[in-house]
């Protein structure tokens, strides 16, 4: 574990650095805010411990009230290139007599009062939550709403990390090989890109998974799916990125210029292999074990098409999304978000499973979205038991 000590209060240096010698750690020390953003810009650190009350630049060695906290924000919000530390621990004699000790806690810190007799222990306790954080996962499964969070959620998750909107749960997965995979499951907020975009930062802000699978329903192209199908999402496009301009009569058009992300090769070569396999379809209908569905149902790639807006209309579609998106086998409001922040991440291996439920019409119901996200379930498992 390797990390980064703002601080210019010597004795409480030594202390910290005594604390991370027990965890086997490199501690590199900075005395000004200046020279800690030069360091986070250049080289990985797992986790920055911050003093708030530090001097702004090296040359000048007078203390700045605002120089830790301008450091917090650095992290979280900066435009420039630098790795997120996994956690920050920001130490203060001072929280009472700050202004931003508030604004402090909209920001996934722990904060540790060095007034404190016990303060070495909720410091090492700090770093022991970082530290299960730090440790990689195998593989992480993202849900929207609750139909399809409940496919898959049983007591065998434990929850493992609760931070604002978002609760994290854990579990172990035996392969038929007997390999054990490790898994976080989490459930955006809402339905949405923005929601979505909203979990996947908070997903790489605390783990680091080797893959990353959304599950779930959608609606289907009604030319090429039907009731069940699963779709394997080997792109993604954000059909609402364009521009609104003034067309014929004043009748304002909107121009798509759909972004498209692609899923990793590996886990996309490994679905479109499923594709070929029709008994493999027919069993995972037979495991969802609902009787009132006995269609045949397939395996089907190919672009899936995200918006912000619950899709119930044919015109929409047709004059919307099927002329910018020709391909499109699915339409969701979630997939293309997950895999941008995948790419942003270099996530090695992500994709999408969604079984379609309805053909984003005015016939759009419910009532079929429970046996979707269990046959979406049951192919991510087959995945993780078989190929993983």
């Amino acid at each position: 574990m390797k990390v980064l000590l703002l601080d210019d209060d010597q004795s409480r240096i030594q202390d910290i650095e005594n604390i991370f010698h027990e965890y086997d750690s490199v501690l590199i020390t900075s005395h000004s805010l200046e020279d800690a953003k030069i360091k986070l810009k250049t080289e990985v650190f797992d986790i920055v411990v911050i003093d708030l009350l530090v001097p702004e630049f090296y040359n000048n060695r007078n203390i700045s009230s605002i120089a830790g906290f301008d450091l917090v924000k650095y992290i979280y919000e900066t435009n420039d290139t630098i790795s997120r530390p996994t956690g920050v621990i920001v130490v203060s004699t001072n929280f009472n007599n700050v202004d931003y000790t508030e604004e402090l806690k909209i920001y996934p810190v722990s904060l540790i009062d060095t007034s404190s007799i016990a303060w070495h222990e909720k410091f090492k306790n700090a770093i022991d939550n970082f530290w299960t954080i730090i440790n990689p996962i195998d593989i992480a499964i993202v849900t929207a709403i609750d139909v399809e969070f409940r496919a898959i959620y049983d007591n065998s998750w434990i929850e493992d990390l609760n931070f604002g909107l978002f609760t994290f749960y854990r579990k172990e997965y035996i392969s038929v090989s007997g390999k054990t995979i490790s898994a976080v499951l989490v459930q955006c907020e809402k339905k949405g890109l923005v929601s979505a975009s909203l979990t996947a930062s908070a997903l790489f802000r605390f783990y680091t998974p080797n893959t990353v699978i959304m599950i779930g329903v959608s609606a289907g192209n009604p030319e090429k799916t039907k009731f069940g199908d699963i779709i394997i999402a080997t792109q993604a496009s954000d059909y609402s990125f364009g521009a609104i301009v003034d067309g014929e009569d004043n009748v304002l058009q909107f121009e798509s210029e759909p972004a498209v992300v692609d899923a990793s090769e590996r886990i996309s070569r490994i679905f479109i292999n499923y594709c070929l396999n029709d008994k493999l379809a027919s069993s995972i209908r037979e495991a969802t074990a609902m009787s009132q569905y006995s269609e045949d149902i397939k395996l089907i790639h190919g672009l899936m098409a995200s918006g912000s807006q619950v899709i119930k209309s044919k015109i929409v579609t047709n004059e919307y999304i099927r002329p910018y998106n020709r391909n499109y086998i699915g339409i969701d409001m979630e997939t293309y978000a997950i895999y941008w922040f995948c790419k942003k991440y270099n996530c090695p291996n992500f994709i999408s499973l969604k079984s379609v439920s309805d053909h984003g019409d005015k016939n759009k119901t419910h009532e079929h979205q429970e046996y979707c996200a269990k046959l979406a379930t049951k192919l991510l498992e087959y995945y993780i038991s078989n190929d993983f």
